[in-house]
């Protein structure tokens, strides 16, 4: 169990961070194989930007550095 919000955060960042990597190297090879168009693809690039925009949304919550 973790200790308080903020190492939740850490935590949850740092699986998002493997998912997107995970997400961008699938997108890529998708891309590759079918083309830019496909319906894979286009599903993998929406995908990759939920996953995105939930690392940035909890990346704003973390406390600034000074």
């Amino acid at each position: 169990m973790l200790c308080n919000k903020g190492e939740y955060i850490k935590y949850s960042l740092s699986d998002l961070q493997k998912k997107i990597n995970d997400l961008r190297s699938e997108l890529l090879e998708a891309a590759s194989r079918q083309g830019i168009d496909s319906v894979e693809v286009l599903k993998k690039s929406e995908e990759l930007d939920i996953y995105i925009i939930k690392y940035q949304q909890l990346r704003s919550k973390l406390p600034k550095n000074k």
